[in-house]
């Protein structure tokens, strides 16, 4: 071998183990950042398990529900109690003839932005066009959803609000929380337990009022899916394989259903996760954002499909609670 060869050769050789050296280089960054999204994930929720209970009830705990959204700033949470001072006022004139949509973000954006956005309070028209076609027209519907909130939250929003109101006897609830509570590290049993206390409670202030539990949505899994994914497939998967909150939504579910049964005929339970759970042709499960935009927040096609899902048990619950009211 002649020496043009052997240089010919070891240049090869070392074009071989800079491209080897940038692909391990990037892989391990790749690594290094989803290890540190996953720190991130873990250590958001360490911080955010200080100002609550995340393996005790809070209500079991205290014996009451405690002060809401610990987590919120001064000015944060000013804006918090604002809309829960509105909400209250939004009553007055009204005695026997509403249905309360109360919850998180899910609820508060079937109408407006929801607090915490940079548009909060901002009505979103073709959310609100959909609510107004599938409840408003025979029924005044008001909506009492908030942004970030947890069973606890709507639990103290609506104990200090309406619920103390004897002169405001709402004919049914529709009530939709819990999946900030897992986001933010609760347990299942957690969230199951605090939904007991918290329908027993609008039960005892309004026993003739009725109650449709809506099951936690799917949504998206921080931890497992990818930008890549999201950006090129704009897909997740809905398995306990691919989707890290699948056990806890499924459990969560299927207790509020058994609960719907023992607290007697004035509560239902409705789960629309089939509406947002799509099949591939291979059988895999997803969830798509053109139903949820974010994996969380639903697009307004995906409020067509939450508002057809609850549309008829909800009106099943209204006529039980008049019968009641009447019999």
């Amino acid at each position: 071998m002649n020496k043009s060869s052997i240089n010919s050769s070891l240049k090869r050789i070392k074009l071989s183990v800079g491209f080897l050296s940038v692909f391990f280089l990037i892989l391990v960054c790749m690594v290094s950042v989803q290890t540190y999204r996953n720190y991130q994930n873990n250590e958001n929720t360490k911080y955010l398990c200080n100002f609550w209970s995340c393996k005790t009830s809070l209500h079991k705990k205290y014996g009451s529900w405690p002060n809401p959204r610990p987590e919120l700033d001064k000015t944060q949470y000013k804006e918090w109690i604002s809309i829960h001072r509105r909400q209250i006022n939004s009553v007055k004139d009204i005695l026997n003839d509403a249905i309360i949509f109360a919850g998180d973000d899910i609820t508060e954006m079937w109408q407006r932005y929801p607090f915490g956005s940079e548009k909060s309070g901002t009505p979103i028209s073709q959310n609100e066009n959909i609510w107004k076609a599938h409840f408003h027209s025979n029924t005044i519907s008001l909506n009492f959803g908030t942004g970030g909130d947890r069973v606890q939250d709507l639990a103290w929003r609506l104990e200090n609000g309406v619920l103390e109101d004897p002169e405001f006897d709402p004919v049914a609830f529709s009530i939709l929380i819990g999946a900030h509570d897992l986001q933010a590290g609760e347990s299942p049993e957690v969230v199951v337990e605090e939904i007991r206390v918290l329908l027993e409670m609008i039960l005892q202030k309004k026993p003739e009022t009725a109650i449709l539990l809506i099951g936690i949505l799917p949504f998206g899994d921080n931890n497992l899916h990818s930008e890549e994914l999201f950006q090129e497939k704009q897909i997740i998967g809905w398995s306990s394989e691919t989707n890290s909150y699948y056990k806890s939504i499924t459990f969560v579910n299927e207790k509020l259903l058994e609960m719907a049964t023992q607290l007697g005929d004035l509560v239902s339970f409705v789960d629309c996760s089939s509406f947002f759970v799509e099949k591939q042709s291979n059988g895999e499960k997803i969830l798509s954002n053109e139903l949820m935009s974010d994996f969380f927040r639903l697009s307004p096609t995906g409020y067509s499909k939450l508002s057809s899902c609850i549309r008829y048990p909800l009106q099943m619950s209204y006529y039980t609670a008049v019968s009641v009211r009447f019999s």
